[in-house]
């Protein structure tokens, strides 16, 4: 298997097009035509992780956080960054970063916990709302290629469903002119043709990708097409920030931090109050941006990985309790489980192996008054 190939399945688990505009996912360092040895999962890039898979024969490494985020203009060895770009060149390491795209996808890393914790019914807190409708005319005879090449290219993905579309049968008609040159029809005749008006909705993130690859199978040299975008609620994203979801039986909130200390070490809550949990939202690194919206669907608990002071504040005064495990901790436990599912996926000749890189607080004192 070549980094390509690897690349191409990690885009059908978690389209690499759900990234947030400023994030920065993908093949970061090595090449798509690189054999793979092994692979080695883990939450970041750093010198620890390279020398793991060197010690492991992996010459792939994924990680959830990129190392590059912006455009850089130079690298210094003597730089932070620049000593692992060096040290992975020069062990001939290849990097994928899958970063808001895993956050974001279906069975990505904010469902891999919704399921640890048992949730049912489970939708993006913030779905991705850029929702297509793409409405081609194709002649009987190409509609599957057209169909099929649509689907490749991800259009028509709805829920646990892909090649998803409609088709109704028609009359088509033009008229060639001069320089024209038509795949079906005489010039300067007016022609009819079977059709097929075939729908299909799309995603935002891959419109563009869909049209082209319409456009390509099409046999058409001028190709009608509508492209509409779908007002928001009219068909349901499972794609998105957060996860929110229901508990099968309620559970008090001193049983939800016993089951959590089981896997984590560093927990603490804005309430101590006794009640009952039934709907609880999860956002797997940093919580902040999505605290208002969850409010507004009345979660009782937002379990996240870390939370600022001010937005604790804020919880307090809207009547939202917390959870906060750790960034750290809580990515990386989704991560594991992550890469379990990654290597159930791959051929036995590959190996995916998880590396626990450790926790920059790496002291939890607790203290009594």
């Amino acid at each position: 298997m070549l980094v390509k190939d690897l690349k191409e399945l990690l885009d059908n688990i978690s389209e690499f097009n759900l990234a947030e505009t400023w994030d920065n996912v993908g093949l970061s360092l090595g090449s798509d035509n690189a054999k793979i040895d092994n692979v080695l999962v883990c939450l970041d890039l750093t010198l620890d992780s390279i020398k793991a898979a060197r010690k492991a024969s992996c010459n792939l490494i994924i990680t959830h956080h990129p190392l590059i985020f912006k455009e850089i203009k130079k690298i210094e060895y003597d730089d932070p960054t620049g000593k692992i770009i060096k040290e992975a060149i020069t062990s001939n390491i290849n990097h994928i970063a899958c970063h808001t795209n895993l956050d974001k996808s279906k069975g990505g890393l904010n469902d891999i916990v919704a399921s640890y914790l048992g949730l049912e019914d489970t939708a993006p807190i913030l779905p991705d709302s850029d929702l297509y409708k793409i409405v081609v005319f194709v002649p009987h005879k190409d509609s599957q290629r057209v169909h099929k090449a649509m689907s490749v290219a991800g259009g028509g993905r709805l829920g646990n469903y892909d090649y998803t579309s409609f088709r109704t049968s028609g009359v088509g008609t033009f008229r060639p002119l001069l320089g024209a040159n038509p795949a079906l029809g005489q010039i300067n005749t007016i022609n009819e043709v079977e059709e097929n008006r075939l729908e299909m909705i799309v995603s935002g993130q891959k419109i563009k990708a869909v049209g082209k690859a319409m456009l390509k199978a099409h046999p058409y040299e001028e190709v009608a097409y509508d492209v509409y975008k779908l007002a928001p609620g009219s068909t349901s994203s499972d794609v998105g920030l957060g996860r929110i979801g229901y508990l099968e039986k309620p559970l008090k909130m001193a049983g939800l931090i016993k089951k959590l200390s089981k896997d984590f070490t560093f927990i603490r809550t804005n309430t101590t109050k006794a009640k009952l949990v039934k709907k609880i939202a999860v956002c797997t690194g940093s919580g902040a941006s999505l605290l208002t919206e969850v409010v507004k669907q009345k979660a009782d608990v937002y379990l996240t990985g870390d939370i600022s002071y001010h937005h604790v504040d804020l919880a307090n005064k809207l009547g939202l309790s917390l959870i906060e495990v750790g960034h750290f901790d809580l990515e990386s436990f989704a991560m594991k489980r992550f890469s379990t599912m990654l290597n159930k996926q791959l051929s036995p000749n590959i190996k995916v192996k998880f590396y626990n890189l450790k926790n920059p607080w790496q002291k939890n004192y607790a203290t009594t008054r």
